[in-house]
């Protein structure tokens, strides 16, 4: 520094933080947010990128800025912007894949590896999004992430290393950490309820009845093994069950072929029932709908964390719509030939009864009877068909004569006549499959689901089980006796 004459000159060649360059002054020292101008007898104010009191008018530090002039300080910039130099004008905007989280932010801070961020000018580090699924970001201060490299996956977030996309056709068939769900062809995941239990492309669903190992996919599916229902063995000491334990779970089969209290035939309905693989579906269905409430009562019981299996309630009721579309399909193929059968032989009846030469006899009388001019020559039967359906089948004769020359069709219902329409073929009617889906069966012949949904000796008097329905009557007693004191 040097001092010079009556005026006070301060001299600096120092532009670091707080250097205020070349500045003279005056023997009386400029106000605040102004600076000596010239040969320092004159006072100017601050001009952009300074500001200070005393007269001085020092540079804007990094990460402040003057907009203005005639400041007596700099501002910091603000939420979601920079400024990295000195004597700052405006701050700039932090850039995608960054973010300033603090005020006189110099530099922003990038997003770390596995994240990455689309907008500018972001004021947190929630800004920084995750990379889904299948794609990763190996950088920091990403502004968008890279997809895995065609033919592979991953089912983690935040990933930041292409080595975690694994080949879509090993996906959720061997041990692979980031990539446990099942992938078809074109490395989507397999739909809910279906499973892939090899190496390659294809996803299929479960059978019927079955279940996938995994939520909402699985590597294998499992079956119930055949026996009384034995999930809740003591209704006061409940297990939480859930995948894959569930083929643990022994589930009855149906008694009664399907049917809940087995109906007696009549001359044109017969009663059939499922058959072995139907009625096995349908069986498993109510033990899914068995253990969804086994679950629920366990929460209300217990809490904790044993989940209700929502996607076991969707295969479910997914798994009885095909099922029942299977029995209504085989049921239609049933009845279309026995109405084929009953047609042919009321059809068989009626050509048997239907008289054509009457028929034409008729004709002959009801022309005559119009006809004043000449005589009417009989009427003769050229044809004799029956047409329509088993419960309106109609005899056509055609009668022609030649005087006058003419052609009258002359019908007569077939259903009138009580040889045609005694005759009776026995329609199949086939039950259906009736499970919630989402409840333990209470009809008389699922017995072994007895304490399926029972609440064993809580709360009931002399301990007598309480059922849920009980249990819930009772709440609401309760509630509205509070309600009414």
């Amino acid at each position: 520094f040097a001092l010079a004459g009556g005026n006070s000159m301060l001299l600096s060649r120092d532009l670091g933080v707080g250097a205020v360059d070349v500045w003279k002054l005056s023997a009386s020292v400029c106000p605040d947010r102004q600076m000596a101008k010239g040969d320092g007898a004159l006072c100017k104010l601050c001009p952009l990128g300074r500001a200070g009191k005393g007269g001085l008018c020092p540079v804007c530090r990094p990460g402040t800025y003057a907009a203005e002039e005639g400041l007596d300080a700099c501002t910091p910039c603000p939420l979601g912007t920079e400024m990295p130099g000195l004597g700052g004008v405006a701050c700039s905007a932090c850039p995608a894949g960054s973010y300033a989280g603090e005020l006189g932010t110099v530099s922003c801070m990038p997003c770390r590896p596995g994240y990455f961020n689309q907008h500018s000018g972001s004021q947190s580090s929630t800004s920084c999004v995750a990379c889904g699924p299948s794609y990763f970001s190996n950088s920091s201060g990403s502004s968008s992430c890279q997809r895995c490299p065609e033919g592979t996956a991953h089912d983690s977030y935040a990933v930041s290393d292409s080595l975690a996309c694994t080949e879509c056709k090993r996906c959720g068939t061997v041990v692979a950490d980031l990539c446990p769900v099942p992938k078809d062809g074109q490395c989507q995941d397999c739909p809910a309820g279906m499973v892939k239990t090899k190496e390659g492309p294809s996803c299929e669903y479960c059978p019927p009845g079955e279940i996938p190992n995994g939520i909402p996919q699985g590597v294998t599916c499992l079956a119930f093994p055949r026996g009384n229902f034995n999930a809740v063995i003591d209704p006061n000491n409940r297990m939480c069950w859930q995948r894959p334990s569930y083929d643990q779970i022994q589930c009855p089969l149906h008694p009664n072929g399907g049917w809940l209290t087995t109906p007696t035939d009549t001359i044109n309905q017969k009663f059939l029932s499922l058959s072995d693989t139907e009625n096995a579906i349908c069986s498993n269905l109510h033990c899914m709908g068995a253990i969804i409430e086994t679950q629920e009562i366990y929460l209300r019981m217990n809490g904790g964390n044993c989940k209700v299996d929502s996607g076991l309630e969707a295969l479910c009721l997914w798994s009885k719509d095909a099922i029942n579309s299977e029995i209504a399909a085989r049921e239609a193929a049933l009845r279309q030939a026995e109405e084929a059968s009953l047609l042919a032989m009321r059809k068989a009846k009626c050509e048997e009864v239907c008289n054509c030469a009457d028929l034409c006899t008729e004709v002959t009388l009801e022309e005559d009877a119009k006809e004043d001019a000449f005589d009417v020559l009989p009427f003769s039967a050229v044809s004799c068909e029956v047409h329509g359906s088993s419960d309106a089948l109609t005899c056509h004769a055609t009668c022609k004569s030649t005087q006058p020359a003419k052609t009258v069709n002359k019908p007569w219902q077939c259903m009138a006549n009580s040889q045609v329409a005694d005759i009776q073929v026995q329609m199949s009617t086939l039950p259906r499959c009736l499970a919630s889906c989402n409840t333990c069966p209470e009809d008389s012949v699922h017995g072994s689901f007895t304490l399926c949904d029972s609440l064993g000796s809580l709360g009931g008097a002399q301990g007598k089980p309480w059922s849920v329905a009980a249990l819930t009557m009772a709440t609401w007693f309760v509630i509205l006796v509070q309600g009414m004191s």
